[in-house]
């Protein structure tokens, strides 16, 4: 695992062992998509496309979704089937999550970008280890941003927007 400058940076990137779940989770939310808006064809992918300018039915889509995830538990398998990945990096005393969040970002739409901040400021504990896991394809300047070292800084200096 490349993780060797975990604890300077904060994070890193890791290959989980086992997909199979992610990519269950990815077929059951393109399913649900495909329902909410009524087209059996679009993908994830094509998602924006359909929902384009329309903030509150994309509002009402992202919170349908992230309380399907939440009901069906699709986050336990993709941890249960990889806890080996979790546990070389931070040991085996772990805990999951009840309630995750899934966030659909739209290209160009800064409203749905959360941009920089600290999960503790929303309560979170200093000792939690949060996860990233796309289920699109990301290019590099459309995924997660982190600023690597400040898990070492104070809450003053973190610009939270």
């Amino acid at each position: 695992m490349a993780c060797d400058r975990f604890e300077d940076d904060g994070y890193c990137v890791i290959e989980l062992r086992d997909l199979g779940p992610i990519h269950n989770s990815r077929a059951y939310l393109t399913e649900q998509v495909r329902a909410l808006l009524g087209d059996r064809t679009i993908t994830l992918e094509e998602y924006h496309r359909v929902v384009s300018d329309d903030d509150e039915r994309h509002a009402r889509v992202q919170a349908h979704l992230t309380e399907l995830l939440r009901r069906e538990k699709l986050y336990l398998p993709i941890f249960e089937r990889n806890v080996s990945c979790f546990a070389e990096l931070i040991g085996p005393d772990i805990d999951v999550q009840v309630a995750p969040y899934l966030r659909i970002v739209r290209p160009f739409k800064s409203q749905d970008n959360i941009g920089y901040h600290r999960d503790t400021a929303y309560g979170g504990s200093a000792y939690e280890l949060s996860v990233f896991i796309p289920f699109v394809e990301l290019p590099g300047e459309a995924a997660l941003s982190v600023e690597p070292g400040s898990h070492l800084k104070s809450d003053s200096e973190i610009l939270f927007m």
